[in-house]
């Protein structure tokens, strides 16, 4: 929960998180992740307020499959204007791994790496169901970050869990609280 007083930090459980942190979220959108899978994505909560609510950027779907290019284009145009020297950056970059523009995704991964690397810009790549399994490695190893699989919304909460602790571990931490509302849905600090 957000405490009353709007200090900038991450409280869990009246725990101060002295990190300030800007988690930057690419959903795939796509055809093949429309229905449950994308219902699953925005049960995510992050600062008491569901992804679906959150401020975000959307890139209209075009049709046909995933387009890596106009997500990742966008997450660096707001890294663009990040204030490293105040927010940690995370990027967290969902998807089931069929783009249609895999040269030019690629391109940009390698784009970002090079661009934040010196403002350490740590980087998730996480397959959701069924995955394009060596697309997904290898955008996650262009961005200089990690992959992760999940299949289901109980391990997409799990996954949470275990970025948070890597990112914690390495002093920019998500601070993340996992329980279910009424509804079933994930709630996240972060």
């Amino acid at each position: 929960m957000k405490p009353e007083v709007d200090d900038g930090f991450a409280y869990i459980d009246g725990h101060k998180f002295d990190g300030k942190f800007h988690n930057i979220f690419v959903l795939d959108s796509s055809g093949s992740m429309s229905g449950q899978p994308w219902q699953d994505l925005l049960r995510i909560h992050c600062e008491a307020a569901s992804l679906g609510d959150s401020v975000q950027m959307v890139i209209p779907y075009s049709g046909g499959v995933t387009c890596f290019e106009e997500g990742l284009r966008a997450a660096s145009e707001i890294l663009s204007r990040n204030k490293f020297e105040e927010f940690k950056a995370v990027l967290i970059f969902f998807s089931d791994g069929r783009p249609r523009d895999l040269k030019l995704g690629l391109t940009l991964a390698r784009y970002m790496r090079s661009t934040y690397a010196k403002y350490d810009l740590k980087t998730f790549v996480v397959g959701f169901r069924h995955v394009n399994l060596p697309v997904l490695k290898r955008t996650a190893a262009e961005m200089g970050g990690e992959y992760r699989q999940v299949l289901d919304a109980n391990a997409l909460t799990a996954e949470f869990q275990h970025i948070a602790a890597v990112l914690r571990k390495n002093e920019a931490s998500l601070a993340l609280i996992s329980s279910y509302n009424d509804r079933g849905e994930v709630s996240t600090l972060c």
